[in-house]
């Protein structure tokens, strides 16, 4: 994303709550914005767990060799994403994930080096994400969701949104789904990428306690999670 645009993703997205982690920067509004709630009523107070997000995130970094690329995830409202979508794509409606690269890449070639972009700050790309609408396909996708138990609720949104940030990242390396053999080979690799992450680690969707906290926790040296407001 370039200078003008993420000056522009900044104004459509204020008072952002913003953890960084090696290269990797998650955003989001709080508490989660929109119908989630009404989506999901026994699961009133749900947000994101943004150091799950940016485990995986580094994940995905790793899994195609590009950790020395910057990436940026952002959690926005359905207006936003509605805005965003209509200024860039012209259509007038909020969609789940919206993906800006920053580099020109082709799926399954090498990545360039990263001295070649230093004066770009090595930048990835942009992911952002409309929560809503993610737990509104998910619901359309599976209407039996809002009569599950809220274990069961929440292991599907987890995979959902899992997926949804796995889509977006797959966007910021070159893959496409515009034509049936490319959206075979996006869909292969959204297969792999998920059936690889250790189901051991933590959701990335939480029930949100009723004393908003927002102390950072000691965490292993990689995962180092900053904290800070901005206007």
């Amino acid at each position: 994303m370039r200078p003008l645009m993420r000056a522009k993703l900044a104004k459509l997205v204020p008072k952002l709550m913003q953890w960084k982690s090696r290269g990797i920067s998650v955003q989001r509004f709080s508490p989660l914005p929109d119908h989630g709630e009404l989506l999901y009523p026994h699961l009133s107070g749900i947000t994101i767990d943004h150091s799950s997000v940016t485990r995986f995130a580094h994940y995905l970094r790793r899994r195609y060799h590009l950790t020395d690329f910057a990436v940026s995830i952002t959690f926005a409202s359905a207006q936003q994403s509605r805005e965003l979508n209509n200024q860039h794509r012209q259509i007038d409606h909020a969609t789940d994930v919206l993906s800006f690269p920053q580099l020109s890449l082709t799926p399954g070639e090498p990545p360039p080096s990263t001295s070649s972009t230093f004066t770009h700050g090595a930048h990835l790309g942009d992911v952002v994400i409309c929560v809503a609408k993610v737990f509104d396909y998910a619901a359309r996708e599976n209407p039996a969701l809002q009569k599950m138990s809220r274990e069961e609720t929440m292991g599907h949104l987890h995979h959902k949104l899992l997926f949804t940030i796995t889509h977006g990242f797959l966007h910021l390396i070159g893959h496409d789904h515009m034509e049936p053999n490319e959206a075979q080979l996006m869909a292969q690799e959204e297969a792999a990428c998920l059936n690889q992450w250790p189901s051991h680690h933590r959701s990335v969707i939480k029930l949100r306690s009723r004393r908003l906290d927002f102390r950072v926790r000691k965490r292993s040296p990689w995962s180092r999670i900053h904290l800070k407001s901005s206007n």
